[in-house]
């Protein structure tokens, strides 16, 4: 079913039509009703038309803000500040337990930990075969086997059970935007405090701390280095 935006004294010079692909991480009925809500806050672009395929948007002629610059204290207080008011929004918490049930009784943290860190091992596995065979001339090769040793240990999954465990109660699950980073965060204008955080595909209920943490790990790395887009990069020349 379609739904039609009040379109009255909305007249923009130019507009966004964002087509949806299909993809089985994204719920993208939980995506669009966040939007919607959104917009309707003033907090992401003018939703003009919203339907199941497409959606029409007001176009910001603004710019992603770039990593050295989302390491500035004042824009990373800016962007907790916005990631605070996302995560206690309770209409918008009401309308993700429409779409993933109630939050506490929706999460498995030892199965999602144990499918998240077995796609990361094929991916890096991948990745590692695709350098050795071709022997690159930097140092990318090193760089993986350093993030595997560190990040992917053999009881990873029994070493974030054992986190999970000790900080009990005090993880406080809440509706995360979950793919924080320069591509999603958009200035207005000239100043770079004015943004909008954009694309909530894959919002879902997480620990509170997921989306600062994800910020953090984010703008530790330059992803639009020549080579590519994030880990994906490694398997470029």
């Amino acid at each position: 079913m379609q739904s039609r935006q009040n379109c009255k004294n909305i007249e923009p010079k130019t507009i966004f039509l964002k087509f949806f692909h299909e993809n089985p991480y994204v719920n993208r009925a939980l995506e669009i009703d966040i939007f919607s809500h959104l917009s309707n806050q003033g907090k992401v672009p003018k939703l003009i038309y919203q339907g199941t395929e497409y959606r029409i948007e007001e176009y910001i002629s603004g710019r992603q803000l770039t990593v050295f610059e989302l390491r500035n204290r004042t824009i990373y207080n800016k962007v907790a500040e916005f990631l605070c008011n996302l995560h206690y929004d309770f209409s918008l918490r009401q309308i993700a337990d429409e779409h993933l049930g109630k939050n506490q009784e929706n999460i498995d943290p030892k199965k999602y930990i144990e499918q998240y860190s077995k796609q990361l091992r094929d991916q890096v596995l991948a990745i590692k075969n695709y350098l050795q065979t071709h022997q690159p001339v930097d140092n990318r090769l090193e760089i993986l086997i350093q993030f595997e040793e560190i990040f992917l240990p053999v009881d990873i999954v029994e070493r974030y059970i054992n986190t999970l465990n000790q900080l009990g109660e005090s993880i406080s699950y809440v509706l995360t935007h979950n793919d924080i980073q320069e591509c999603n965060i958009l200035a207005k204008d000239e100043n770079n405090l004015n943004f909008y955080v954009i694309d909530y595909e894959y919002a879902t209920f997480a620990p509170r701390s997921m989306d600062l943490a994800n910020y953090i790990n984010e703008t530790v790395f330059e992803n639009t280095y020549k080579c590519g887009s994030g880990a994906n990069s490694y398997g470029r020349f």
